[in-house]
């Protein structure tokens, strides 16, 4: 175990709020075909949405109050947290406090002002969508014409100052026969990236999006490539390390500052216009019965072979198959694949 490794171990066995993602909006300029939030009752939402958000002076003040709760590490992410005008005095206002800033956006509203803004802010990292490696099929996903050029034009700005940029892509059918071209962009635009093969149901519980998951043989061919996925990156986990840190280290808050264990485990635990973040992180029930959750908890995990190859997701389990504590029927599949590769590779 490396020090940041016991770092984290400390902040997750002591409780304390390490990692905050902080979504700052709901609002979008896209309508990605996948998205958790983009059914009619949130349509209707969005369009009085910055009446209830939160304002800038309730953000400063629960900034203040992680700061003092010993929270590090801060994601703003949405929707689309440049739709926000007050973005750069609440990104400002979170540096003064030192918190290790990543910023989470689709780009396309970010021009060489923005970058510059951006640049001075001394992030650690810019995490952009990226939807495919034509326009075609970015586009096609974002369903925004010309979203693509101007997601890459963000890109090219960033990097000629020097910012750190990860592009993310959730791999679904739509993308996957390009997933290696992706790759490789990020390679010529000397990016980082990552790709998630788990599209996720709606916030709402619709599961409509599950339809867009990439096919069993396409999750094996992606997880089969040695070039980008070498075997060694599958080592076997730990019991111990099968509950994640949600609730532990890890908190979410919502535009309207709700509290919630993290963005995928939707179990209200407080809200900020009410209540102090202190108050909420030691005092709620629900978040110490979170932290209470054991191996032995789980029904059918915890009698399971596929154990050390799986990353299973709580919030996921409880919004796609109904229970917390259940197996997680894409944590299972994905599992499976994986111990095939690791059972398959050459030694």
């Amino acid at each position: 175990m490396n020090i940041f490794e016991k770092f984290i171990f400390l902040t997750e066995k002591r409780n304390i709020p390490f990692t905050v993602n902080f979504e700052l909006t709901h609002r979008c300029n896209l309508r990605c075909i996948h998205c958790y939030l983009d059914n009619a009752k949130t349509q209707k939402f969005r369009k009085n949405a910055k009446n209830y958000e939160l304002t800038t002076d309730e953000i400063k003040n629960i900034l203040d109050q992680l700061a003092d709760a010993g929270s590090l590490w801060l994601v703003f992410t949405g929707g689309e947290i440049f739709l926000r005008k007050d973005l750069f005095a609440i990104a400002e206002y979170a540096r003064k406090k030192s918190f290790l800033l990543t910023i989470f956006t689709n780009a396309t509203l970010i021009d060489s002002k923005g970058a510059l803004r951006l640049a001075d802010l001394a992030l650690y990292q810019v995490q952009i969508s990226l939807y495919g490696a034509r326009p075609e099929t970015h586009d096609y996903v974002t369903r925004i014409k010309g979203s693509f050029a101007r997601t890459l034009q963000a890109v090219k700005l960033l990097k000629k100052l020097k910012i750190k940029v990860v592009l993310k892509t959730p791999l679904m059918k739509e993308n996957f026969p390009e997933y290696k071209e992706i790759i490789h962009l990020n390679e010529k635009l000397e990016t980082n990236w990552q790709m998630d093969p788990w599209i996720t149901p709606k916030n709402d519980g619709d599961q409509t999006p599950l339809a867009l998951r990439t096919l069993p043989g396409q999750m094996g061919e992606f997880f089969s490539n040695e070039k980008f996925f070498p075997k060694e990156e599958f080592t076997t986990g730990e019991k111990k390390r099968f509950i994640c840190s949600a609730g532990k280290n890890l908190v979410a808050i919502s535009p309207y500052g709700d509290v919630y264990p993290c963005l995928m485990w939707l179990v209200k635990v407080g809200n900020l216009r009410g209540e102090e973040f202190l108050q909420i992180w030691q005092n709620s029930p629900e978040l110490n019965s979170v932290r209470k959750i054991k191996f032995e908890n789980l029904k059918i995990c915890k009698s399971c072979n596929l154990v050390p190859y799986c990353v299973r997701c709580p919030g996921l389990a409880d919004l796609e198959d109904g229970d917390a504590l259940g197996s997680s029927r894409i944590a299972c599949r994905t599992a499976e694949i994986i111990r095939e590769r690791v059972k398959c590779s050459p030694r």
